[in-house]
């Protein structure tokens, strides 16, 4: 059976087909995420309502500062967790239809690459249960 990839998926994975063809990142069928997603926090409109989540740490950017904004707040985030480093990370948006497997060293590497698509972007880290989301339109992040 052929794999058909969206015009997202074809830029992001031949643009790290290096670290696909070492394992380092895997491609993983979206099997419920974003149920998954709704399991775990509150929803509204079909995303996060992170209104209403006491325990957030948000962020506002600019497209300017994107990927400095993505790895100051990401850095952040793991000072407070250092936990999540060891954990399994799985990269989801709504511009794509699969999910990305990998670690922490790789989202590091792809993360910038990831956000510049106009979508909901995802990271989850299993089995923590924790999700760092940013929304394109708004400039946001947000982390709990």
């Amino acid at each position: 059976m052929e794999i058909v990839q969206n015009w997202c998926e074809g830029e992001f994975e031949t643009k790290y087909a290096e670290l696909f063809a070492a394992g380092e990142i895997m491609r993983v069928p979206d099997e419920g995420f974003y149920l998954m997603i709704g399991g775990m926090f509150p929803i509204n409109f079909n995303r996060i309502d992170w209104s209403i989540i006491e325990d957030r740490i948000t962020m506002r950017t600019s497209d300017e500062s994107l990927e400095s904004d993505t790895l100051s707040f990401l850095n952040e985030v793991i000072q407070l967790h250092t936990s999540l480093k060891q954990e399994k990370i799985f990269l989801l948006g709504d511009a794509f239809d699969t999910g990305y497997e990998m670690n922490y060293e790789t989202l590091l590497k792809v993360i910038h690459e990831f956000i510049t698509y106009p979508q909901l972007c995802y990271v989850l880290f299993w089995p923590s249960k924790r999700c760092l989301n940013y929304i394109a339109f708004n400039n946001e992040m947000f982390f709990a």
